[in-house]
């Protein structure tokens, strides 16, 4: 490339290098292009901008130099690209390393620039920069390199004398072998389409505040009623100017019907069109049926739609409100040359929710104003009852208090139930939560004394299903039940339970006698359960705190290894008991882990304990004492015990009448005793039996070590037992029949009801079994002492 290859022609104005054309221009005005670029494009779109330029420079120069120049070899045409770019006077290259492989995609080429104009400008400009800055020679290096190689080759400055290097430095790879290092570069390379002409921008922005203006108007005019007309020709001439069509559509579905209403309006005409039209098909009816928005050529429409001319495109949008479709808006025909696009669709939609809204409340309005009147009437209606209702209130707030003083002082629940039998006029009575009652009114009808667990009994034989009664308890609320009774009349009660917290503590039960229960009623029961509640967990507290105290009187007096006499006083003192001498004790044994059944005796003997008797549970044990001497309620208790027992027929027990005491110290000897008692009698298998410690006599004063005493009654008499166990005979009874009747065969023979023979042969047998000599004082003595607990 020579300098008398160039031709400057004044008279054309046109500078030549062999036939193509250049252009001649001062340096500073390329340095303030790329500052205006900067300044208006920001950095990374600028320098995409120039190197591009760059790029395109370098890539129109290696074709031409593979046409214009004698070129020997491939390598020639390479080297050209460096010789024409110092030409250029853009930058001084030397070039250092070229390698190229086409078949196996291998390019690589790297140099040094110097005297590089755009990095001298950029720091005459700005100084220096963290970053390469030689832009165009990037751009000329890649281009020139790509069209040379055939593929895409990319170049990346590795040093630049703007960063502070002493000169700048190049290396060109093929685009593959960079593997990621140069996506900047390979970025900068690719045309940015983001950015819009500001004229363009400029006029859509002004577009679109001219249609948020509108909508905002149209949104004001619509809200400003509550009586939407779909005649109204100023709303859909509105629509038109909105999105610049022609025709506008309003779809109203008609309620319980798949046909709708349909108003049209075509710009310039002077009313809307309506038309009904029935069975929807096509993406309308998808629209209508699933609230899908469409945009599309009116080709897609039934040909009902077309009443107010041919429709070329359209946006329909749904008319949703509160998760409910009314119909749809439909716009056609765009004004403009470039159609619908999804801004109009967008923009209508937002119009759709409005409208929607409006129509909405347009059928609120009228429903509305048809509910006031109605509603007018009821008020006044419920006002009368509000006045009745205030005078029941207060009734309710006056038993309210009334039942609060009744708590305050400590008046107990019969006096809370007669209250509440008095304020409802019908029998009343609280029950526990196993319908045990607590407390009741006075009755006079034999059908109203029946328990509640009697009358459920009753009625789930009559077919009540059970079920009623779980969901009563699940519920917790009052609930009535009925059964016929004797009399074929029905028994109705009324059942409001008594809850603290998620516990039902028992029941407030009604007998309604064949009567309803009225609401006022219901309110004073449901007010009434939770006065009772109070009581009852007040009493829960004295029972649980007096079940406290007496197992810590227990526990030192009988259970403890040492006895704490000053102790027990202590404890009477708290628990307000006096010891009135004689003492009667009740011991239990009871089979071990078999504590639910014994609970459940507990719980229901402390509803018969008199006030100077206590009870309590100590391991295998359950102990009842009693002050003087009991008053026969101790073999009353005794038997009602048993009776308890005996409905847990897998329980193992062993029961024992303690001897009476006189002192806490024999007290305490004599439920040693009592537990003596009944381990013989475990040991003996006499499961289920009661014995009475005073049946001993004398022989109770000697004291009764258990394997002890079982050792001796199988001695003595052991091989009878086994004889009555193998044989099915009766010859321990007959002993104890004999020594019953003292020793009197003619006594004893009555008493059996056998003849005087047969006892002589059982005595007989006796002793030739066991080798007793019942003649003989010291044997006699000694059989006596060992039927004691046999």
């Amino acid at each position: 490339m020579d300098i008398q290859d160039i031709i400057m022609d004044p008279s054309e104005g046109e500078i030549s290098f062999r036939g193509n054309r250049l252009l001649l221009f001062h340096a500073d005005a390329l340095s303030q292009l790329k500052d205006e670029l900067i300044k208006t494009l920001g950095l990374d779109l600028a320098r995409g901008v120039l190197v591009r330029l760059g790029y395109r420079c370098g890539y129109s120069d290696a074709q031409s130099a593979k046409s214009l120049f004698n070129l020997e070899n491939d390598s020639d045409w390479m080297l050209a690209g460096p010789k024409i770019h110092t030409r250029e006077g853009l930058v001084h290259v030397t070039n250092q390393v070229l390698e190229y492989d086409r078949e196996a995609n291998h390019f690589y080429m790297c140099g040094k620039w110097e005297n590089s104009f755009e990095a001298k400008q950029y720091i005459k400009t700005y100084g220096h920069s963290a970053e390469a800055v030689c832009w165009t020679n990037v751009g000329y290096a890649s281009g020139y390199s790509s069209s040379f190689f055939g593929q895409e080759a990319v170049c990346v400055e590795t040093k630049c004398i703007a960063k502070g290097d002493p000169y700048c430095q190049y290396e060109i790879r093929a685009k593959s072998e960079w593997e990621g290092k140069a996506d900047q570069n390979c970025s900068d390379l690719q045309a940015n389409t983001v950015v819009k002409s500001l004229q363009l921008m400029l006029r859509e922005g002004k577009e679109w505040v001219s249609q948020w203006k509108l909508l905002n108007e149209i949104a004001l005019q619509l809200s400003n009623g509550l009586n939407f007309n779909e005649l109204d020709i100023a709303f859909y001439q509105e629509v038109c100017q909105f999105v610049s069509c022609e025709k506008v559509y309003l779809i109203i579905k008609k309620p319980n019907s798949k046909g709708c209403n349909v108003f049209a309006y075509v710009l310039g005409a002077n009313r809307v069109v309506a038309k009904q039209i029935e069975g929807i098909t096509g993406s309308l009816a998808n629209l209508l049926e699933n609230g899908t928005e469409i945009m599309a050529n009116g080709e897609d429409l039934p040909k009902d739609f077309k009443f107010v001319g041919k429709i070329m495109d359209f946006i329909a949008v749904p008319l949703v409100s509160n998760g409910c479709q009314s119909g749809s808006l439909l716009v056609a025909n765009k004004l403009t040359s470039h159609g619908f696009n999804e801004y109009d669709k967008n923009i209508l939609a937002l119009l759709g929710i409005q409208l929607a809204m409006v129509i909405e409340n347009t059928k609120l309005y009228h429903i509305t104003d048809q509910e006031l009147q109605i509603t007018n009437a009821e008020l006044k209606r419920v006002n009368e009852f509000l006045l009745v209702q205030q005078q029941s209130l207060q009734k309710s707030i006056d038993l309210h208090n009334q039942f609060i003083g009744l708590v305050l002082e400590n008046s107990g629940l019969q006096k809370i139930v007669s209250t509440i039998g008095q304020a409802i006029g019908l029998p009343v009575w609280i029950e526990d939560r196993e319908f045990r009652v607590l407390a009741k009114t006075r009755v006079a009808d034999k059908s109203q004394q029946i328990s509640s667990r009697e009358f459920f009994s009753k009625s789930f034989d009559k077919g009540l299903d059970k079920g009623l009664i779980e969901s009563f308890y699940s519920r917790g609320v009052t609930a009535v039940f009925q059964m016929v009774g004797k009399t074929e009349q029905p028994i109705r009660r009324c059942l409001t339970p008594i809850i603290a917290g998620k516990e039902i503590l028992g029941f407030l039960t009604v007998d309604l006698n064949q009567r309803r229960l009225l609401e006022g009623q219901e309110l004073i029961l449901r007010d009434a359960s939770v006065v009772i509640a109070l009581v009852l967990l007040k009493q829960m507290v004295l029972v649980d705190s007096k079940k406290q105290l007496v197992k810590n009187l227990l526990d030192d007096w009988l259970f403890s290894n040492i006895l704490k006499e000053e102790q027990v006083l202590e404890w009477t003192m708290k628990l307000g008991i006096t010891l009135d001498y004689p003492l009667s004790l009740i011991v239990l044994e009871f089979e071990g882990g078999k504590i639910g059944p014994i609970n459940k005796c507990v719980n229901e003997l402390r509803n018969f304990m008199p006030p100077n008797g206590f009870i309590g549970i100590h391991e295998n044990n359950l102990v009842i004492i009693l002050s003087n001497g009991g008053d026969g309620q101790a073999g009353k208790l005794k038997d009602l015990l048993i009776m308890l027992l005996g409905q847990s027929s897998a329980l193992k027990w062993w029961l024992t009448m303690g001897a009476k005491s006189n002192s806490i110290f024999e007290t305490r000897q004599n439920y040693l005793n009592a537990c003596a008692a009944n381990q013989i009698m475990k040991h003996l298998n006499k499961e289920n039996t009661c014995f009475d410690y005073e049946d001993l006599g004398a022989y109770g004063m000697l004291g009764i070590e258990p394997k002890r005493f079982v050792w001796f009654a199988r001695k003595v008499l052991g091989e009878v037992i086994d004889y009555d166990k193998k044989h099915n005979t009766e010859l321990i009874s007959t002993l104890k029949l004999y020594f019953k009747s003292n020793q009197n065969i003619q006594a004893a023979s009555r008493q059996g009801f056998v003849n005087d023979g047969t006892l002589k042969y059982r005595l007989k047998r006796i002793q030739e079994i066991a080798g007793l000599d019942l003649t003989n004082p010291e044997v006699t003595l000694q059989v006596q002492l060992a039927l004691k607990f046999l």
